[in-house]
């Protein structure tokens, strides 16, 4: 059975993510969208990590949040194919928005202060 989650957009778009199962499937080499996700029995999701690539089968597998993901919950991930690179990145700015992911929060304040020391040199 496929396990889909919905997320609408602020424009009213609605993208499908289903639920993929690295153990029983491969990666498509497909560019998209992701969300590293604790699964709730509920069947709920909670994100730890939106993210997007040219290539699930090149990029998933060697992402080095997968590992922080997991030391937090994280037990899955969901797929949804965005062919254009400015597609996925106008989604993937307002999923974070939303969703206010934890991984992604951390990656941001680390931006910021990065930016903020080199403004100081």
């Amino acid at each position: 059975m496929n396990v889909y989650l919905n997320f609408r957009t602020s424009a009213g778009l609605v993208h499908a993510f289903k639920l993929f199962n690295p153990l029983a499937e491969q990666f498509d080499d497909a560019a998209g969208v992701y969300i590293v996700a604790a699964s709730r029995p509920d069947n709920e999701f909670v994100p730890m990590y939106v993210g997007q690539c040219d290539s699930f089968k090149k990029d998933i597998p060697s992402n080095d949040r997968w590992c922080k993901a997991a030391l937090m919950g994280a037990n899955c991930v969901l797929l949804s194919s965005v062919p254009l690179q400015a597609d996925r990145s106008a989604l993937v700015e307002e999923m974070i928005a939303q969703l206010q992911p934890p991984l992604n929060l951390a990656i941001g304040l680390t931006d910021s202060i990065e930016r903020q020391l080199a403004e100081q040199t």
